[in-house]
């Protein structure tokens, strides 16, 4: 970091006890945000064909009690809900 006093440049003397203790702080929050991310991924390919499942149910149940309350969009998230599904598992 240049530090200027009325346009002089202060010569940098080295970071204090406070720019290593944010520099180690960032460091870890970084660290256990990739780690926690990560066991999320894992998690979400582990349990994906019941997730995509659920969401298939979900919208059968939608495009049975929709033309009842008058919604007709549950044909389209039932496809999205698929495809999204089939894609997801042929990546994995």
């Amino acid at each position: 970091m240049i530090l200027r006093i009325n346009g002089a440049v202060i010569p940098d003397v080295g970071g204090g006890a406070l720019d290593n203790f944010v520099e180690a702080g960032a460091e870890a929050f970084g660290n256990a945000l990739v780690h926690y991310a990560q066991i999320a991924v894992v998690a979400l390919n582990t349990w994906s064909p019941e997730i995509i499942t659920l969401g298939i149910v979900t919208c059968a149940v939608g495009m049975m009690v929709g033309p009842l309350v008058g919604s007709t969009k549950w044909l389209g998230r039932l496809f999205a809900t698929f495809w999204i599904g089939v894609i997801w598992r042929v990546l994995i």
